[in-house]
């Protein structure tokens, strides 16, 4: 027969014979406590001629599995009772609650890029203005541009001599104006004069178009009016003759025979 098999108390190993029992309990000598009573060694066995019944061995891994359970049992039940008293007292000295978390800030859309404008076109000067003007005048004797020219004078306006040559301008399209409407209203009423009145309306319609939006041009719209009544009544006052007559046999009657 062998030694007799045990397992230690606190981390299951085996044991042969070598055990520590403390307290009725077996251990290791790694695990024996400090107050310690050596295990008495086995008695002798005597022989006998007799057959003994054989006694059934333990179970070691049965005894191993429950022993094992225990003893790592405990010390979970003592780490988790732990970490829980520490989270009391954390929940109790922060007010009983966690902080919230802190809200996350919202993306920001990149900005767009700035758009670069281009700066504005300050156009012709004042010099190249008053220039442009005056070659427009030598070229234009009778007006024709008169709108182009005071469109570069109003651009020019304040500044410099541009007022003073708007001004004179002015004065110059006036005097040709009044010219020309003093010869058409002449010519008018010399051919008048003759009974010509078709021709004479004729002759005041030829007033360039350029001047009919001067002070002169009234007076020349004034004659034309009365042209045309002169004309109508010069027409009621000779009826044309009834038709199939000759115009030659009134003279022919009214003529003397000789003798």
């Amino acid at each position: 027969m062998g030694r007799e098999v045990s397992y230690c108390e606190s981390c299951g190993h085996r044991l042969l014979g070598d055990a520590v029992i403390h307290d009725g309990r077996r251990y290791c000598g790694a695990c024996r406590p400090t107050s310690t009573v050596p295990l008495a060694p086995p008695p002798e066995r005597r022989p006998s001629s007799g057959r003994l019944a054989r006694v059934p061995a333990r179970r070691p891994k049965e005894t191993t599995r429950i022993r094992r359970k225990r003893s790592f049992l405990f010390p979970g039940l003592g780490a988790a009772a732990a970490a829980a008293l520490a989270l009391g007292i954390a929940l109790a000295s922060s007010g009983g609650s966690p902080d919230p978390e802190p809200a996350r800030p919202a993306p920001v859309a990149p900005s767009p890029a700035p758009v670069v404008q281009a700066a504005p076109d300050p156009g012709p000067s004042l010099e190249e203005i008053l220039a442009r003007a005056r070659a427009i005048r030598e070229s234009d004797l009778m007006f024709d541009r008169r709108d182009e020219v005071l469109r570069l004078l109003r651009r020019a306006a304040g500044r410099g001599g541009a007022d003073r040559l708007a001004a004179e301008y002015e004065r110059q399209f006036e005097d040709a104006a009044s010219r020309l409407a003093d010869f058409a209203r002449s010519e008018a009423l010399r051919l008048a004069g003759q009974r010509k009145y078709a021709e004479a309306i004729s002759s005041l319609d030829g007033y360039p178009a350029a001047f009919r939006d001067s002070r002169s041009s009234e007076g020349v719209r004034s004659l034309r009016r009365d042209l045309e009544r002169r004309r109508a009544e010069a027409t009621k006052a000779s009826p044309a003759p009834p038709a199939g007559s000759s115009p030659i046999l009134p003279l022919i009657a009214g003529r003397k025979r000789p003798s």
